[in-house]
């Protein structure tokens, strides 16, 4: 009680020190904290948004009472804080398909819906996809079907001291801009929709500083928490020297990275996305999910080649930009033709099939 006296007066003029955050967190986390002062803890918080010390110290407490999932090759997560109240269809989870359908490794990590109608487990559940695999299963699938879904409450069950407290606020909370940063395989490549700007910046130093290799943060102009074909997207990017030198083809650009990273350990950069440009003519309303049945049938449309033009739409722009993330695109245009091309050929839905199968098995 004396911890959370403390931080509640530190809360009320200023933020947390790594530490202070890393003891509130470890106190949550382990049932030490009311619902009744988690909601208090959770408004005080809410005219601010988290720094970087006390993300740090969120993760560092969260990761040592996490599920271990280890794999020795690189996996992307394509995933969402959630919270941009838009209802949109689980334009991540259809993306992650496409994106191993294209050889890349999908470790996808996710809960069920907190702040919206249907989360990524509630779809991968309508989609007949079993989401509480036990992990060597899972590292299995990951391995032979090249995606698969981490079920948060599994590697993260010390959350379950949250979800009445959040389910009592219904707002975001540092939660939303926690679990991205929680992903159990260790991924190092990420693509990650935030629904407020201001966190950009934060999550991406906060996952340079623990290890991450490229990382790319999204959010569009009407809010989603995605690459939007209806408004302007505005993105961050991260990337470390290595990749960044690695990925790039001619002598003059490697010489001006090198130039550029002499001193920094990984290099930043922002733009935006205008779909505009590009004679989309995509409106918010084209890309609107709903119920755990509609956005079921969204994807299985989209995955048979019968989706409308605005799901399609916002899969082959978020698919394309976690290609490119691995490096295995150079711009969006080659991101959309590559995604375009699994979509139409059938190669994405046979993604699916296999992860039906083999989570029914194991």
């Amino acid at each position: 009680m004396f911890l959370l006296q403390q931080t509640f007066k530190i809360l009320e003029s200023g933020s947390l020190s790594r530490q202070g955050a890393y003891d509130l967190q470890q106190a949550i986390l382990a049932g030490n904290v009311s619902t009744p002062h988690l909601v208090g803890l959770f408004q005080l918080m809410s005219n601010r948004l988290p720094t970087k010390d006390e993300m740090l110290g969120f993760i560092q407490a969260s990761r040592e009472v996490a599920t271990s999932f280890s794999v020795d090759y690189d996996v992307i997560d394509t995933s969402g804080t959630g919270g941009d109240n838009l209802q949109t269809f689980n334009i991540s989870t259809a993306s992650a398909f496409v994106l191993a359908a294209l050889g890349v490794k999908v470790a996808k990590y996710g809960n069920r819906a907190i702040s919206s109608k249907c989360g990524a487990a509630d779809v991968l559940e309508a989609l007949d996809v079993k989401i509480d695999l036990p992990v060597l299963s899972a590292q299995k699938i990951l391995n032979e079907v090249g995606m698969v879904f981490l079920w948060a409450p599994l590697y993260q069950p010390s959350f379950r001291h949250v979800k009445e407290a959040r389910t009592v606020f219904q707002k975001v909370t540092y939660f939303n801009f926690l679990e991205p940063l929680l992903n159990p395989a260790g991924a190092k490549y990420q693509l990650i929709g935030v629904s407020d700007i201001g966190m950009m910046h934060t999550m991406g130093e906060v996952l340079m500083e623990l290890g991450s290799q490229h990382i790319l943060l999204v959010h569009s102009s009407e809010g989603m928490d995605e690459i939007s074909p209806s408004g302007i997207t505005h993105c961050v990017e991260y990337i470390t020297r290595d990749v960044a030198l690695n990925e790039t083809e001619s002598d003059l650009e490697r010489f001006a990275l090198e130039k550029h990273l002499t001193n920094d350990p990984y290099l930043t950069r922002e733009f935006t996305i205008n779909p505009h440009l590009a004679k989309l003519k995509v409106s918010l309303a084209d890309i609107q999910g709903g119920s755990i049945k509609k956005n079921k049938q969204i994807i299985q449309d989209i995955l048979e080649n019968r989706g409308s033009d605005g799901h399609v739409t916002s899969v082959l722009l978020n698919a394309a930009a976690g290609l490119m993330v691995m490096g295995k695109a150079a711009d969006f245009d080659e991101g959309i033709r590559k995604a375009a091309e699994v979509l139409q050929n059938g190669t994405a839905k046979q993604i699916l099939d296999k992860l039906i199968a083999a989570t029914k098995n194991g």
